[in-house]
């Protein structure tokens, strides 16, 4: 984990730091083609086993290494696409009648076509096509000048310059509703434009974005991450005529579902700060210290009082 420290160095070197970022967008298709190629690992053991299962000695192959069952054949393979003895392990599974032992050294004579199909396809074809999709996504959000991510980070943090003037009192979390035309007009004119606002937008103007934008008014307040995923999905998706398919459905809806929990939970989190100041404001304000002497004159005052109750009542009692 100390060792893991030198990481931190990626925080001052943009360049490091967007070699990662596009690593983590890439694992998505990373991933599927991870999957492809543990089938294909699959396909290759199972092929193997059946053609090489009577193989048990040779120069590499042995008790560690075989093809005996599919385990092994497994991680056999794995170790040959690293390109370790895989030459010497194709001519020990090559050997046939009568140069080899029955049950012991006789292979298949299509040994060498299932090693080196399995190289081609593994070693120059799938592991490149790891790299392949790296590259891609780097050429895609990087290595132009004006590409997605870049002009994400530039609105974003005009947004949050423009969202801290109208915000400050709700510490940045919230924003009225009537405080929304003056938040739009507090943007930059590109994100205007983009969000098709003019110089001259009126009341309804406003009132009507709203509504095309979608946002989720809450109590009379809109929240930090509702505003912010609707002004960059205007921008990004609905102005540039993008179409949802379905995988894009799904994700948008699971990006709302985490907005509105998100909202839940800061909702949540303030209630209950609330109550405890109103409780701490409660108990200060109402266990004040006992003052034995005005304890003393009300309890004086309080007895005189049904004393000369008492003493009214019996002579009234005795004039009757």
């Amino acid at each position: 984990m100390r060792v893991t420290r030198v990481l931190r160095l990626a925080g001052k070197y943009k360049g490091l730091q967007s070699l990662l970022k596009t690593i983590v967008m890439s694992v998505d298709s990373l991933f599927n083609v991870f999957i492809l190629l543990m089938l294909i690992f699959f396909i290759m053991a199972v092929l193997g086993n059946t053609m090489f299962f009577a193989v048990t000695e040779g120069n590499v192959i042995s008790s560690y290494k075989n093809f005996n069952n599919f385990h092994q054949s497994f991680s056999l393979l794995f170790s040959i696409s690293t390109g370790e003895d895989w030459n010497r392990i194709m001519f020990d599974c090559w050997r046939g009648p009568p140069e080899c032992v029955p049950g012991k050294t006789c292979g298949s004579s299509l040994a060498p076509l299932f090693f080196l199909l399995f190289i081609l396809i593994v070693s120059n074809i799938m592991l490149n096509l790891f790299i392949l999709v790296i590259i891609q996504q780097f050429s895609k959000y990087y290595l132009e000048d004006d590409n997605p991510l870049s002009r994400f980070e530039e609105d974003f943090e005009d947004f949050k310059e423009a969202w801290k003037v109208f915000t400050d009192r709700y510490q940045c979390i919230k924003i009225k509703t009537k405080q929304i035309k003056p938040f739009f007009m507090k943007l930059p004119l590109r994100i205007q434009h983009k969000l098709n606002i003019g110089e001259n937008a009126t009341e309804g103007d406003i009132d009507k974005l709203v509504l095309k934008m979608g946002i989720n008014v809450d109590d009379g307040f809109v929240y930090f991450n509702e505003m912010l995923y609707r002004i960059m999905r205007m921008q990004f998706m609905v102005n540039q005529g993008v179409r949802l398919n379905s995988v894009m459905t799904i994700n948008e809806l699971v990006v709302q579902f985490k907005i509105a929990e998100i909202t839940m939970q800061e909702k949540t989190a303030r209630k209950l700060s609330q109550e405890s100041r109103e409780k701490a404001f409660f108990e200060t304000h109402t266990a004040q210290p006992v003052n034995l002497f005005l304890t003393k004159m009300y309890f004086k005052a309080s007895f005189l009082s049904w004393l000369n109750f008492a003493d009214r009542l019996q002579r009234k009692e005795e004039w009757d």
